[in-house]
């Protein structure tokens, strides 16, 4: 908890000798699928040399010899990404172009035990291709973002929804056209490397990027649901560019945006200035804040929030909440899910230090969960994760 190596984990287990790490999935019960490309010694179960994709360790990080750990075909390429879906299943990217023998596409999925999901089918992807991840949707289908050629397609996509057999999702815009004008022979290839929901029907999106559809915006903006650009929203320049690495690359990327706790955002990168249409702020480097959105989460003085202690958390039945001064009389604990909506909201009792919260009422996910009056001058925030 003070950040220091936990020197416990993992055990060394000389069946599972490292590998490529590419992703990871950490089930609630503290287990770990890893995706990447792994050289395993299991020689009594066989699985053997530097070829798996798919690799499930137990909660101490020794290899679990329970489960059949699955290959992609070599030890060129490594699994990018995975994302657990809905009904269990994960969305994968990357890989050799084959799993478990079977030739497969960049993207592709596998039932909840790591077997390949014939059921889905991506369009034949055409020559480079690149995976960023996966936003599942709960009705079955995914957002998938990077950048990718499909056969037939004359322009690269950056973002695209499937359904759930893998076509592509015709109700969804997957033609927004991405430029990167930038410096440099390597620096024009666009690439979509985030998506945060934000509010209600809304998503931003970052990356690498110079323009979309014509219009300017410097690797950050906002789409609704349907893919389509909404006006009003990171209209200004964007994030800055600069020259670094022995290669003097160019550099204009924001990797990702993640809410903070007073209802701004952070996002973060590799830049130099942002640019807001309002204000042009040179000395921005790397990560920045950002007012909130007004998607229906209060802005806060970030001076006046205060951690709100919680424990445990993770959790998944009563958790203990506790603020540092009773709370006044008209005090709510209000909680918000990762696109901002209200899910609860209900009276802290008056004078209390301690409130029990039952979060086995909440779906599993990750929620803001704040306790303030509208006459406090503290406001008291934190993170909470609901575990299935």
């Amino acid at each position: 908890m003070d950040g220091t190596w936990d020197s416990a984990y993992p055990v060394y287990d000389p069946k599972n000798s490292g590998g490529q790490a590419g992703d990871f999935h950490v089930f609630p019960d503290g287990r770990l699928l890893l995706a990447g490309n792994y050289w395993l010694r299991d020689s009594i179960r066989g699985f053997v040399g530097w070829q798996y994709g798919l690799v499930w360790l137990n909660t101490d990080g020794s290899l679990d010899t329970t489960r059949i750990h699955r290959s992609i075909g070599g030890p060129f390429g490594a699994m990018e990404h995975i994302r657990e879906m809905p009904d269990g299943k994960f969305m994968c990217s990357g890989g050799s172009g084959q799993f478990e023998g079977v030739p497969v596409e960049g993207l592709f999925r596998v039932h909840a035990d790591g077997s390949l999901d014939t059921t889905f089918q991506v369009p034949h992807i055409d020559g480079w291709a690149e995976s960023r991840g996966f936003l599942p949707q709960p009705d079955g289908k995914v957002l998938a973002f990077g950048r990718w050629h499909f056969a037939g397609s004359a322009d690269t996509a950056c973002l695209v929804r499937f359904l759930p057999n893998g076509h592509l999702d015709t109700t969804f815009n997957n033609n927004l056209h991405f430029e990167a004008n930038f410096p440099g022979t390597w620096s024009r290839s666009p690439i979509v490397m985030h998506v945060e929901p934000i509010g209600d029907g809304m998503l931003v999106i970052t990356g690498k990027f110079e323009r979309i559809n014509g219009e300017v915006h410097g690797s950050i903006a906002m789409i609704d649901t349907a893919g389509n650009l909404l006006p009003g929203y990171f209209e200004g320049n964007g994030c800055g560019g600069f020259y670094g690495d022995p290669l003097n690359t160019w550099h204009q990327t924001i990797l990702g945006i993640e809410p903070a706790q007073d209802g701004g955002y952070f996002i973060y990168g590799a830049y130099h200035g942002y640019d807001d249409g309002t204000t042009n702020d040179p000395g921005q480097r790397l990560l920045s804040k950002l007012y909130g959105l007004n998607v229906g989460i209060s802005e806060h003085e970030a001076s006046m929030a205060m951690p709100l202690a919680m424990a445990p958390n993770p959790a998944h039945g009563a958790v203990q909440l506790s603020v540092g001064a009773a709370a006044a009389a008209q005090a709510m604990l209000t909680i918000h899910d990762a696109s901002g909506r209200q899910v609860l909201q209900e009276p802290w009792p008056a004078g209390a230090h301690t409130h029990t919260l039952q979060a086995g009422a909440l779906a599993p996910g990750t929620y803001m969960v704040r306790v303030a009056s509208g006459a406090a001058a503290t406001a008291y925030t934190g993170r909470l994760v609901v575990l299935p």
